[in-house]
């Protein structure tokens, strides 16, 4: 069995992380979509952290341990904001990659709490464990992962959709996404946008490589992308190199994707999930 987990995150005054576990074993995936975890609870600017981030670490660390940890953020900013000789203005706030699968910019107000976010809780995972980015933590982006796939990506935010009678029903666009990735349940659930992508986010992490864009093919694609918009010119100042760890959906596995929805009753409960 290969387990990954995938975690939508969101800053701290939104409550609106998703988390999500994935195991595949043989012919089948099965992906656990997690309520009442420590990243979806909301936290205003005045209120202290400790306990959060301390909880925070112990899940990453946790899903470092005996599996991987997907995540939708800016784990490697490639020098962003300083970056020198810039030769688009678009250099400056984003990275290539942003800009070819047109992606906010990490410091954009929309995603920068979520930057710093992960940075703070990465920078104690370094301090005791050592960097796990690029080895058991890894960037992606299931909108960017959408399109490979052939899939709309566009205005699928904020909506709210159940499986019922063996379809998905409600948001018309979030809908397709779900039956296009091939989606099922068992059971009657109801998933919002930021669970969908924490799904998609935790899917990656137990495909196989031929299922995958990343490194070198990834650069590749970058550059692509990038000549598309602005042309062939010189870029003597642009890397077209992806940033580190940073995984793409090109292509699903013919293997049915099971959904379920559970219930994290505490701390404790929550990592039990993680290490079982």
């Amino acid at each position: 069995m290969k387990t990954s987990f995938g975690l939508d995150l969101a800053g701290y005054s939104t409550g609106k992380s998703g988390f999500a576990r994935a195991d595949l074993d043989e012919d089948s995936i099965e992906i656990t979509v997690y309520q009442n975890h420590v990243f979806s609870k909301k936290h205003c600017a005045s209120m202290p952290i400790s306990e959060i981030i301390g909880q925070e670490v112990d899940i990453f660390k946790a899903c470092c341990r005996n599996s991987f940890l997907f995540v939708d953020v800016p784990i490697d900013l490639q020098n962003l904001p300083f970056i020198k000789n810039a030769v688009y203005s678009w250099q400056l706030s984003k990275r290539p990659v942003d800009y070819a699968f047109n992606a906010l910019p990490p410091f954009a107000d929309r995603i920068g709490a979520t930057v710093v976010r992960f940075s703070n809780i990465n920078s104690i995972i370094n301090d005791d464990i050592g960097n796990q980015c690029g080895t058991r933590i890894f960037e992606t982006y299931p909108a960017a992962s959408l399109k490979q796939i052939g899939l709309n990506n566009s205005n699928y935010k904020n909506s709210i959709i159940s499986f019922e009678d063996n379809e998905w029903k409600g948001d018309i666009k979030l809908a397709a996404i779900a039956q296009g990735l091939g989606f099922v349940s068992n059971k009657q659930i109801s998933l919002n946008d930021d669970e969908i992508d924490a799904s998609i986010c935790a899917l990656t992490g137990v495909l196989s490589s031929i299922n995958l864009l990343k490194d070198n093919e990834l650069g590749i694609k970058i550059k692509t992308e990038i000549e598309t918009k602005i042309g062939s010119n010189p870029f003597e100042n642009t890397n077209f190199e992806p940033p580190k760890g940073y995984v793409l959906i090109k292509s699903l596995p013919e293997v049915e994707i099971t959904l379920k929805k559970k219930v994290c009753t505490s701390h404790k409960n929550m990592l039990q999930e993680i290490l079982r």
